[in-house]
C-alpha cells in the first residue's frame, strides 16, 4: 500500500476547520485540540442557528416577535453593538486560529518553495471566505450602531429659540358657515379638552396605553415653496391590546384648526386658531419654536398639538419623510402591489428629479416601484385632493402590509441608510423594535378609514358636515365638534357597529372602491 497516500492533505485539514473548527484538527490526528475547538464551536454555533431556523424557516409567522425580541435590545443599549462588534472580531480570530493550526497539524514534512507558494495562495483565499461573513456582520453591527445613535428628531430648518415671543396681529380671515343643505349659519367654535385615556395592567412595551397615535407626514419641499410642506398627512391610531387601528387623513388645504390652550401659540392668533392651511404647520413650527415648546422638533410639536387639539386626541409622536425618501423605501422593500379601481392620469407632472413625466395608470393589478408608487398617490390633475388623500392611505396600506417585520430584517442594510437619511421623528430609537411589532398585528384589510373632507361619504345622509364653512379664500373651515365626535366613535366601537351615527368603512373598502 502507498504510504503517501495515507497522508492527510494539510488543506483539506484547513477546509474542515474552516467549515466548523476543529474538525480539521481531527482528521489531521490531534484529537485533544479537535475535541475542545469542536466544543467551542457547537456552543457558539447552535444558538445562531436556531435562531435562523426559527426567522426564515416555513414558520415565519410565529418568528416575527422572536426577530423584535431579537433587535431590542441592541435599540435600547445601543453599547450593545460594539460588545457584539468585539465579539465577532474574537470569533474569526478563532476561526482563523482553527484553520491555520489544521493544516500545520496535517503538514508532516516541510513543502518545497513551489508548492508552499501554492498553498499560500490557497490559504489566503480560504481564509478570505472564512472572514467574509464577518466583515459584513461586523459593518451591519456598526451601520445599526451609527443608526440607533441618530438624532431624528433634529431638524435642520429649525430656527434656534429665543427667550421672548413676539406679539402677532394675524388677523383670521372673514369665513361663511356652510351646511351639509347648502344654508348658512354663524361660525362657533367650541374647544373640548382631549379625552381621558384609560389604561391596563396588562404588561406590554407601551405601558398599557389603550391607543398609540402617530401623525404621519409626508414632505414636499419642492423648489419655490416655503419651507417643507406636508401634502400628506395621516394620524394613525392602533390598539395595542387588539391590533385594531384606524386612519383619519386631514386635508392639506384646511384652515383655522384650533390651537390648545397650554402652549405659548394660542394667543399668538385672534381667534386662536391656526390661520393658514394644513400643510404649513410643521414649516410654521419650525420658524416660530416659542411657540411650540415640549420636544426638540417644534415643527412636530405644532403638527400634534394643532391636530391633536382639533381631533380630540392626545397624538403620541409624529413621523416625517419627505418624497424621495419615500421613493427609496418602496424600492428597497421591492416595490408594492395595487389594485386600480379607476384610470389615473396626469400628463405633466413632476417627478423629485424635476423630470416631466405623462403618468397614465390603468385599471387592473400593478406592482410599482417607488417613483411610480409615488406618482400613483400624488395626481390631482384629473379629480381632486380628496380622491389623492385616499390614494395616498392606499399606497400607505400597500406598504404596512408587505413590509412585515422578516422583509425588513431581510433588507435591512438596504433600509437603514434609506431611514436615516429622511425620517425626522420624535419616536424614541429605543420604541422602533416595539412599533414595528405592533404594525405587524394590524390587521390592513380592517382599518377604519375617515376622511375629514367636504361632502364625506362617512356623513352621507346625516345632515352634517366635517366642514363648518370656508373663508374668504375659499379654503375649507374643520367642523371641529363633529371630527372630535367622529373620532371618538371610531376609537369606541367597531367598524359597522351600531349606535356610531357614523358609517366607519374599512381601509380596503375605500381602496376598492376607489
Amino acid at each position: 500500500m502507498n504510504r503517501r497516500a495515507r497522508l492527510p492533505s494539510p488543506l483539506l485539514a484547513a477546509l474542515l476547520s474552516a467549515l466548523l473548527p476543529g474538525a480539521g484538527q481531527w482528521y489531521a490526528g490531534a484529537r485533544r485540540r479537535a475535541m475542545w475547538m469542536i466544543g467551542v464551536a457547537i456552543a457558539l454555533l447552535t444558538p445562531a442557528l436556531i435562531v435562523v431556523v426559527l426567522l426564515f424557516g416555513p414558520w415565519e409567522i410565529s418568528g416575527r416577535g422572536l426577530a423584535v425580541d431579537l433587535i431590542r435590545p441592541y435599540f435600547r443599549h445601543p453599547n450593545l453593538l460594539l460588545t457584539l462588534f468585539a465579539a465577532l472580531v474574537a470569533l474569526l480570530a478563532f476561526r482563523a486560529f482553527a484553520v491555520i493550526d489544521a493544516l500545520l497539524a496535517a503538514r508532516r514534512r516541510p513543502w518545497r518553495p513551489g508548492r508552499a507558494a501554492g498553498v499560500a495562495l490557497a490559504l489566503g483565499l480560504l481564509l478570505a471566505a472564512v472572514a467574509w461573513p464577518h466583515v459584513w456582520a461586523g459593518e451591519q453591527a456598526l451601520a445599526l450602531h451609527d443608526f440607533v445613535t441618530t438624532d431624528f428628531t433634529r431638524d435642520p430648518a429649525q430656527a434656534p429659540t429665543t427667550t421672548t415671543v413676539p406679539p402677532t396681529t394675524t388677523t383670521l380671515p372673514a369665513t361663511t358657515t356652510t351646511g351639509e343643505d347648502g344654508t348658512t349659519a354663524p361660525t362657533t367654535t367650541t374647544t373640548a379638552p382631549p379625552p381621558t385615556t384609560t389604561t391596563t395592567t396588562a404588561p406590554d412595551p407601551f405601558g398599557g396605553a389603550e391607543w398609540i397615535t402617530i401623525a404621519l407626514l409626508g414632505g414636499d419641499a419642492g423648489p419655490g415653496r416655503w419651507g417643507i410642506r406636508t401634502d400628506t398627512i395621516i394620524v394613525v391610531a392602533v390598539a395595542p391590546a387588539s391590533g385594531r387601528a384606524a386612519m383619519f387623513s386631514i386635508p392639506r388645504n384646511q384652515v383655522q384648526w384650533p390651537i390648545p390652550a397650554d402652549i405659548p401659540a394660542h394667543g399668538a392668533f385672534a381667534g386662536h386658531s391656526y390661520p393658514e392651511i394644513t400643510n404649513t404647520i410643521y414649516a410654521y413650527g419650525l420658524e416660530h419654536p416659542d411657540l411650540f415648546p415640549g420636544g426638540p422638533n417644534s415643527g412636530g410639536n405644532a403638527v400634534k398639538a394643532i391636530l391633536g387639539e382639533g381631533l380630540g386626541l392626545r397624538i403620541d409622536y409624529f413621523a416625517l419623510v419627505d418624497l424621495l425618501g419615500f421613493v427609496h423605501l418602496v424600492d428597497a422593500l421591492g416595490g408594492i402591489d395595487i389594485y386600480v379601481t379607476k384610470p389615473v392620469n396626469d400628463p405633466q407632472q413632476v417627478w423629485p428629479n424635476g423630470q416631466k413625466v405623462d403618468v397614465r395608470i390603468g385599471v387592473g393589478q400593478h406592482h410599482f416601484d417607488g417613483l411610480w408608487a409615488l406618482a400613483y398617490a400624488r395626481v390631482r390633475q384629473q379629480d381632486t385632493d380628496y380622491h389623492r388623500m385616499d390614494r395616498q392611505r392606499c399606497v400607505l396600506e400597500a406598504a404596512v402590509a408587505q413590509a412585515d417585520t422578516l422583509t425588513l430584517l431581510r433588507r435591512f442594510s438596504d433600509l437603514l441608510p434609506i431611514v436615516q437619511a429622511n425620517l425626522r421623528t420624535d419616536i424614541p430609537v429605543g420604541r422602533f423594535p416595539d412599533l414595528i411589532d405592533l404594525l405587524g398585528k394590524v390587521d390592513t384589510g380592517a382599518v377604519t378609514a375617515v376622511r375629514f373632507m367636504p361632502r364625506a361619504p362617512e356623513l352621507s345622509g346625516t345632515g352634517t358636515s366635517f366642514i363648518s364653512g370656508v373663508d374668504e379664500r375659499g379654503y375649507s373651515i374643520p367642523n371641529v365638534e363633529v371630527i372630535r365626535a367622529t373620532v371618538q366613535a371610531v376609537l369606541a366601537a367597531e367598524p359597522g357597529e351600531p349606535g356610531t351615527g357614523v358609517e366607519l368603512p374599512t381601509l380596503e373598502e375605500v381602496c376598492r372602491a376607489g
